[in-house]
């Protein structure tokens, strides 16, 4: 009877840590929320009086989307030709490791750039892409 009143108590008491901790949890994480719903709009009704917040609500084209895209990818493939197009060894690692290291801080995902590249599809980038991820590699296990 004893090791059941004990088992129950403990249970009870790490149920009430669990409920607090949950209750008291940092309170300043804010959620990212992005509805058009807490926009404030400008024919509200009544006179502002200078406190309120309005907030843009940002609405995405579609179209300046797929040419940015355009632009990048061709931009990707345009920075490839170039490391493929220098003869010298030294010169090409030189260019290849700034061109990696401008594609590693603008792209957030390796898979980025092979898409760009087209890798699968089109062969002749495929020492760019394994350069790329051989730099990738090295950088992060430096880290």
């Amino acid at each position: 009877m004893r090791l059941f009143s004990l088992l129950s108590a403990v249970v009870a008491v790490a149920a009430l840590v669990a409920y607090i901790a949950n209750a008291e949890s940092d309170q300043s994480k804010i959620l990212a929320i992005k509805s058009s719903e807490f926009t404030h709009p400008f024919n509200i009704g009544h006179k502002n009086d200078g406190t309120a917040r309005f907030l843009r609500v940002n609405q995405h084209n579609k179209e300046l989307e797929k040419e940015e895209r355009m632009f990048e990818g061709s931009s990707v493939r345009k920075a490839a030709k170039s490391i493929m197009n220098i003869d010298d060894l030294s010169a090409k690692n030189e260019k290849a490791l700034e061109v990696y290291k401008a594609w590693a801080s603008k792209f957030d995902y390796k898979h980025t750039v092979s898409n760009y590249l087209k890798i699968g599809k089109i062969e002749k980038y495929d020492p760019i892409w394994n350069g790329y991820v051989a730099y990738l590699d090295k950088t992060f296990t430096s880290m």
